[in-house]
């Protein structure tokens, strides 16, 4: 089915998916149509992505590599906080909530969520994906000196043995 020139692809889907860009990637529609708090179990907002989670699942099934497509997983969530200090109360309920409508539109490849560092969010428990991965800037954020390298000393491994070994290593590297 694979060829060594097949790229294989990580989806982020949303709703939230930061990416800088404009409202962390949630579209102005649902900004307009929620009320009460974005990324929770609220009934506004859920009203507000559960149509468009529906109409990305359908191009997401289609293209799984269940399916002879390109698409190995995808990200339900993006570094979002299981910390009750944190946010809006009911988020590991909203995190269920889409895993939940995701598999329920066929998708079939596993689930995961990119958490903000090494903070353990959505490692296991309610809302929990498939596979947990995390996100780190081993080189900081300085895209004007590509060039320069910083030495790479995280604890990766220990972290991931710690924290979710019974999974593969799975995180974001992002260099810029």
């Amino acid at each position: 089915m694979s060829t060594m020139d097949q790229t294989l692809i990580r989806f982020p889907t949303g709703p939230y998916i930061n990416a800088e860009t404009t409202g962390g990637g949630i579209p102005g529609w649902v900004l307009a149509e929620a009320d009460g708090h974005l990324r929770s179990n609220g009934t506004s907002y859920r009203a507000a992505w559960e149509p468009y989670i529906a109409a990305i699942s359908d191009i997401i099934r289609l293209n799984q590599i269940t399916e002879g497509g390109p698409i190995i997983l995808v990200q339900m969530e993006n570094e979002y906080s299981s910390k009750p200090t944190e946010g809006p109360p009911f988020k590991a309920e909203m995190m269920q909530q889409l895993r939940e409508a995701f598999i329920s539109h066929g998708i079939v490849v596993p689930l995961t969520h990119n958490d903000a560092g090494m903070s353990q969010n959505y490692a296991s428990g309610l809302g929990a994906p498939d596979i947990y991965g995390f996100d780190s800037y081993p080189q900081g954020f300085n895209c004007s000196a590509p060039m320069e390298w910083k030495d790479f000393a995280k604890p990766y491994h220990q972290y991931h043995l710690n924290t979710n070994p019974k999974y593969p290593l799975y995180k974001f590297i992002s260099y810029c």
